[in-house]
């Protein structure tokens, strides 16, 4: 049998469209797990002549995925259950209780409920490792008056009460100077960072030997290299390690997201003692505006910063020369083109903080593209 356990409501422009990235779907059944768990906890505190739950205890507990709803992404979690209540049943009701509570206590500044198991905080590295900057998920439970909401910030701190690191997706740029082959793990020198040691799965052996080989040719001269995967941070959110692997990859020399890392390290009197540095925030903010706006047809720019603090795009495309100057704090985009053969001479305004102002931006720049003519 089957009945309604929860509607949570993904939010963030991955969600948008209403449908749910896969990586999301190992998010559920960590909190599958993390409810299991605790309600394992609760029946061996309150039974204390038991070392173990009774056979089958979670036949009564299992999520479903049964549809994805609309208004951002809503999966359907559906609760699976034997057709006969068993008598230990509403300890996966109070269970979820807990972990809502505590999820709730600590987005109040509060702290975690003490009935809640320290050794399963860890749990929370899991479940919501999938969520990225500006994403969250909310739900309102049956009976209750204001949402539930969980981000990486809840889920931080979450882990934090247990531990002394936490564990989050992220993407790192750099190269990957040294590599053990006998413990398949590798070296990798973050853009204006540290070196951190991660391990990597057989299968990408050969992307981690081609990024060393290239760095050996060229030291810092050559190629950065995208590690994407499971990266631990200690409570400063200064990165500890990569703690899983999951996808590397060479990286354009104008990736963009590479080249905001790099002005990131500018700091102001850059320029002969004079010029305003780009704010790391305000980079952040273009970076993921641009990887957000879906620019793979594109061709990547040569950027540099300006003295007010901003950044220039460039793109030579045929006879034309093309530059659009980004003001980061409100991402207002002067763009201006000009044809060096018949001197003809174009320039547009656009923000670059909606769809409809990267879609005009790249009809300013692939309409000059040669292949578009």
């Amino acid at each position: 049998m089957q009945q309604d356990f929860l509607r949570p409501r993904l939010v963030g422009g991955r969600f948008e469209e209403h449908s749910l990235p896969l990586d999301v779907l190992k998010d559920w059944s960590a909190f599958e797990e993390l409810v299991i768990e605790i309600a394992k906890d609760i029946y061996l505190k309150e039974n204390q002549d038991r070392k173990r739950t009774p056979r089958g205890f979670t036949d009564d507990f299992s999520l479903r995925l049964s549809a994805v709803e609309s208004g951002s992404a809503i999966p359907v979690l559906k609760r699976h259950f034997s057709g006969d209540k068993l008598p230990f049943s509403d300890l996966f009701d109070r269970a979820f209780t807990l972990v809502q509570t505590s999820i709730m206590a600590v987005n109040m500044g509060q702290a975690v409920p003490e009935e809640f198991p320290r050794e399963y905080l860890g749990y929370f590295n899991r479940f919501g490792s999938s969520l990225r900057e500006g994403e969250h998920i909310e739900w309102t439970a049956p009976g209750a008056t204001k949402a539930t909401v969980y981000d990486r910030t809840t889920r931080k701190k979450l882990v934090l009460t247990g531990a002394k690191s936490y564990q989050t997706a992220a993407d790192l740029r750099g190269w990957i100077t040294e590599v053990n082959a006998e413990k398949n793990s590798y070296t990798i020198k973050l853009i204006g960072g540290p070196k951190l040691i991660g391990n990597y799965p057989r299968e990408l052996a050969k992307h981690v030997l081609d990024a060393l080989s290239e760095f050996q040719r060229d030291k810092y001269q050559s190629c950065k290299v995208l590690v994407r995967g499971q990266v631990d941070y200690d409570p400063n959110d200064q990165p500890v390690k990569v703690a899983e692997t999951q996808h590397i990859e060479s990286l354009d020399p104008n990736d963009v997201a590479a080249r905001c890392e790099e002005l990131a390290q500018l700091k102001d009197g850059w320029l002969d003692g004079e010029g305003t540095a780009p704010t790391k925030a305000g980079l952040a903010t273009f970076s993921t505006a641009w990887n957000n706006a879906e620019t793979a047809a594109l061709p990547l720019p040569h950027i540099y910063p300006t003295p007010e603090g901003g950044l220039q795009m460039e793109w030579t495309l045929g006879h034309w020369e093309i530059s659009a100057e980004v003001e980061l704090a409100s991402l207002k985009t002067e763009l201006m083109a000009v044809n060096v053969v018949t001197r003809d001479a174009r320039d547009q305004e656009v923000i670059l903080n909606t769809p409809a102002g990267w879609a005009s931006l790249m009809a300013f720049v692939m309409e000059k593209h040669p292949a578009a003519a």
